[in-house]
């Protein structure tokens, strides 16, 4: 008699949010074995790095999300937070437009591009930025 399946994703995520990288990590690699075209696995690992401040490899792992699917408007925004953390705003900025691109009304990309736009003395274009949000519903906290 089997049992049920092995819920790797499920682990990966309760390991993630407990803080247990290698555990995390480890769930993570068997769903790639089984599957590296899955972008959202690639997402959450390179936010697992990016929690180590393991900036590389979290950069790589957005790369690789972003390459299975362009459209994902996380894998861009975790990619911008990254290069921003790596010092890198002016790449960070891209991917917080592209992130926009797909959804303007991205709460946390139109944040995020709000403060590259600040820490480079872009006031005015920040306050605009933030403005933007003024006009969108806002999920209560």
């Amino acid at each position: 008699m089997r049992g049920r399946p092995v819920d790797h994703f499920g682990r990966a995520l309760s390991f993630q949010r407990a803080g247990d990288f290698d555990n995390a990590l480890a769930q993570y690699r068997v769903l790639l074995e089984q599957n590296d075209a899955n972008a959202e696995v690639h997402n959450n690992l390179g936010l697992l790095y990016q929690d180590r401040n393991q900036l590389d490899d979290a950069i790589k792992q957005f790369q690789r999300a972003i390459a299975i699917d362009p459209r994902s408007v996380k894998a861009h925004n975790n990619l911008g937070v990254a290069y921003m953390r790596s010092s890198r705003p002016d790449v960070a900025a891209a991917e917080f437009r592209v992130a926009l691109a797909s959804d303007p009304r991205n709460v946390e990309s139109l944040v995020n591009l709000a403060l590259v736009q600040r820490s480079g003395g872009r006031i005015a274009d920040a306050r605009n930025l933030l403005r933007r949000l003024e006009s969108h519903q806002l999920p209560a906290l």
